[in-house]
């Protein structure tokens, strides 16, 4: 047989179970000594739980798991479970890949409830609402009020985490294409450095300077048709504005330019 694990009260003892019946459905064909599955199961199961835990008089796999769940191990395990789904939290970032995706975080939001014994619809709800950043959980708990399954809150969730990403929000990053040329906004220094950083246009739309960051008037908000907004350049941590002492000596229009936050008024 494969490595076994042994019962220490690291796992769900229903988990634990399962893991050993199927590495015995494998290989009692080969095995004259049981006779049959469960009988196999239940003695190579007693062998794995660890010492301190008394399974001598068990005679059954139900009465097996009976006896792991009545022990202190269990009750610990399943405290530990439930402060786990309170520690989780799902961080996103819209302007780009995350660390983990949203498959493999309610794969891991699933596994805790299932080792915490989460079955209720609504404590569901709570801790997966509880996931999220405070600005997102009023919008995701007022999407979710009908629903009744956790398979139907699994799949809101990852849904609700796309209509984000499709969203611009204050904080997000957007690269702004110039229709008439085709390039993009970008930023290079002054040639005279009298005015610091000025606005250009820039034919590669992966250079960072091309990238800017939309700064609503609240963090995270939506930005709608008609916000007032401001753009701040991450490469020189500074922000768009406008300056009437120089023109651009081919257009002769205002140079666009780049002052520090200190300069900027807010909205």
């Amino acid at each position: 047989m494969n490595l076994l694990p042994k019962y220490d009260g690291t796992i769900h003892p229903d988990e634990w179970l399962r893991q050993i019946k199927t590495q015995c459905m494998i290989h009692i064909n080969n095995n004259h000594y049981y006779s049959n599955l469960e009988n196999m199961t239940l003695e190579v199961a007693k062998s794995l739980v660890d010492p301190s835990i008394n399974v001598n008089n068990v005679r059954s796999n139900d009465q097996l798991l009976t006896t792991l769940k009545n022990n202190v191990l269990f009750k610990i395990f399943l405290k530990s479970s439930k402060q786990k789904l309170r520690d989780l939290s799902y961080k996103f970032n819209t302007c780009g890949d995350e660390a983990e995706s949203t498959l493999e975080f309610l794969v891991k939001f699933k596994k805790l409830c299932d080792n915490a014994e989460i079955i209720n619809i609504d404590d569901q709800k709570f801790y997966l609402i509880h996931t999220l950043d405070i600005i997102y959980q009023y919008k995701f708990s007022e999407k979710i009020i009908n629903i009744n399954t956790f398979d139907e809150l699994l799949t809101s969730f990852q849904d609700f985490i796309i209509d984000q990403k499709c969203s611009i929000r204050s904080s997000s990053i957007v690269i702004i294409k110039h229709v008439a040329t085709g390039k993009y906004l970008s930023s290079n220094n002054c040639p005279n450095g009298r005015y610091g950083y000025v606005v250009t246009l820039s034919n590669n739309q992966s250079d960072p300077s091309c990238q800017w960051q939309i700064i609503g008037q609240s963090l995270n908000d939506e930005i709608h048709y008609g916000n007032k907004i401001r753009l701040k350049s991450p490469a020189t941590n500074q922000y768009l504005s406008s300056t009437n002492g120089c023109k651009s000596p081919a257009t002769n229009h205002h140079l666009g330019n780049l002052f520090l936050i200190m300069l900027i008024y807010y909205y």
